[in-house]
């Protein structure tokens, strides 16, 4: 149970890192369309 708990985290935190990371993306190109 407890190595389920510790793999659901890296996911968690994996998935934060991917929303970060797309949200920077996001952020990049909206400022590159106003322009």
């Amino acid at each position: 149970m407890g190595r389920d708990r510790f793999s659901s985290f890296f996911f968690f935190s994996d998935l934060i890192l991917w929303t970060g990371r797309c949200l920077v993306l996001f952020n990049t190109w909206q400022q590159s369309m106003m322009e």
